[in-house]
């Protein structure tokens, strides 16, 4: 169909970004706007299918300010009888898809419908998005037909796969390493097949997790290449590429690096974690990251503009409504009266918690995602944009909450090892009781050949957490606690986790255990190889 190609070529780059990225002009009025006529569009739909009719209750609202006055705000419980069935008579047709969530905090998947009005508008946002990756300012368009994009993220259904790889069948022509039609592939065996595809036919735009990215590029050098790119190299361009590429870092005199070998002008990335891997993904990859913030439930959330520092909130896929910090449940999935504001209520230096209501036939209905924002200005005065800034803070079900002084998100304990410069395979953390008192404990596989003990480890790390976060210190100073324990996992306890959960016919996004609250059964197959290694109480 190749509708952006098309649009681009008849009209031109100016109408194709105003198409696909045309809300990064909005002032706060007009992103207001697109909300209210998005909110009653949705409100006028509801009343004509089943679970909109369940969402709503005996009387539809009619009005925005009647919705927030009488619908509940829920999580995905009111949806499993119905979505969690891939019931589409609930929703009044077949979907054009599915997609699922890992379900690695819940028993089963979630399951999100795709209806062909968002799934187009997706497309477009998608296509914007790769194109916003590679600009240097406002209306830059370095997107090619035929662009080589090397996807590692999960295939279709999960939904980060979903989404890259339709925009590349529906929106605008490119090649695609791995190909969709790889889905079956093991996934080792998927991305040995892209990189060997990379290495011959080089690549212009990547797709992966921040911490992928970084993990790459710190042992790229160091790998012994999987038999896919074996393979490629008796290619000549492959062999060519390569001998280039080691010639570069010879003359850099530095190790080898992804760049030397690859050359993408844009790099998008999803999750939390990207802030934390930025100049890591610049020193090896060649290029800063393009965050993004995208979900299932939501598609698109939020996106960096070109300066690449601060996430602008998309008001074109839902309605974004706020928790503030004071109003945040115990439970995320729980239904309850609570106060929200909207994007133009917001407030610099404050966190909320994101509800969202789908547009474009979405079945989401006052949503409770449970991902946190830190809203940190009312406009970006690098870019220009005029609309809130934030960034992601964290998640709900992620917060460990220690005797009431401090809370710390995946993103604090991440960031804590990352600045205290432990060198890690991976980590877990969870809050165990030891001597009657409330611990945070962080257990860490060291990277092979590491020299730090880990009571050195341990004392980087805390006084990392004594720099990020006040309130940690102020547990030390004001209450005399001193709350950390680090202690290191054998070698290869992810590797062999993995292969275990391979073994028990886990799915792709239940291979590894949470960083947060690791479960009792997690920590057991993690230390298993040894006895000395203690489990905790919690």
């Amino acid at each position: 169909m190749d509708d952006a190609l098309r649009l681009f070529r008849e009209r031109g780059p100016a109408a194709l970004w105003e198409r696909t990225l045309g809300f990064l002009d909005y002032d706060l009025e007009q992103a207001m706007d697109v909300q209210r006529a998005g909110m009653e569009a949705t409100l006028a739909w509801l009343p004509t299918v089943p679970l909109g009719r369940q969402l709503l209750g005996d009387r539809p609202p009619r009005t925005i300010e009647e919705f927030r006055e009488r619908v509940p705000i829920t999580g995905y419980d009111p949806y499993e009888s119905t979505l969690g069935q891939k019931d589409d008579t609930s929703i009044g047709g077949a979907p054009v898809s599915w997609i699922r969530t890992s379900g690695r905090t819940r028993a089963n998947p979630k399951q999100i419908p795709l209806p062909q009005a968002r799934f187009d508008e997706m497309n477009w946002v998608t296509t914007g998005i790769f194109m916003l990756s590679a600009a240097r300012e406002r209306g830059d368009v370095r997107l090619k037909p035929g662009a080589r994009i090397l996807n590692m993220t999960a295939p279709a259904p999960y939904g980060s796969g979903t989404i890259v790889e339709a925009m590349g069948t529906h929106m605008w022509p490119v090649r695609m390493f791995p190909h969709p039609d790889t889905a079956g592939m093991e996934f080792a065996a998927r991305m040995a097949m892209a990189f060997g595809r990379a290495i011959t036919e080089g690549v212009d735009f990547i797709g992966a997790l921040p911490s992928v990215l970084a993990g790459l590029g710190e042992t790229f050098g160091q790998r012994k290449p999987p038999g896919s790119i074996l393979d490629r190299l008796k290619n000549p361009r492959a062999f060519a590429r390569m001998g280039r590429a080691v010639a570069t870092s010879k003359f850099a005199g530095r190790g080898l690096y992804p760049k030397d070998a690859l050359k993408p002008i844009g790099i998008p990335v999803g999750g939390g974690d990207a802030s934390l891997f930025r100049e890591k993904i610049r020193q090896y990859w060649g290029v800063y990251p393009l965050e993004m913030f995208v979900s299932s439930e939501g598609l698109l959330v939020g996106v960096q503009g070109w300066d690449k520092t601060s996430l602008t909130f998309c008001p074109t896929l839902n309605f974004l409504e706020f928790i503030p910090e004071d109003e945040f449940m115990t439970d995320a999935a729980a239904a309850a009266p609570v106060r929200t504001v909207l994007l133009d209520e917001v407030e610099p230096g404050k966190n909320y918690e994101m509800v969202i209501t789908n547009f474009f036939g979405g079945p989401m209905v006052r949503y409770r995602t449970g991902d946190i924002f830190r809203i940190t200005d009312r406009t970006n005065s690098l870019s220009g944009v005029q609309l809130p800034q934030a960034v992601s803070y964290g998640r709900h079900s992620d917060t460990i909450d220690l005797a009431g002084f401090v809370k710390l998100t995946e993103r604090a304990v991440w960031a804590a090892i990352e600045e205290a410069g432990v060198p890690y395979v991976d980590w877990v953390a969870r809050k165990e009781i030891a001597n009657s008192q409330p611990t945070l404990h962080v257990r860490i596989e060291p990277r092979p050949g590491s020299p730090l003990r880990s009571d050195e480890a341990h004392e980087r790390i805390n006084e990392a957490l004594k720099r990020l976060e006040p309130d940690w210190a102020d547990l030390e100073t004001m209450a005399g606690l001193k709350p950390l324990r680090v202690t290191y996992l054998p070698s290869d306890a992810f590797d062999r986790y993995v292969e275990s959960r391979r073994k028990q016919g886990a799915d792709l996004g239940q291979l590894k255990p949470l960083h947060m609250n690791a479960t009792d059964a997690a920590l057991a197959e993690l230390v298993k190889e040894d006895s000395n290694v203690p489990i905790g109480s919690r």
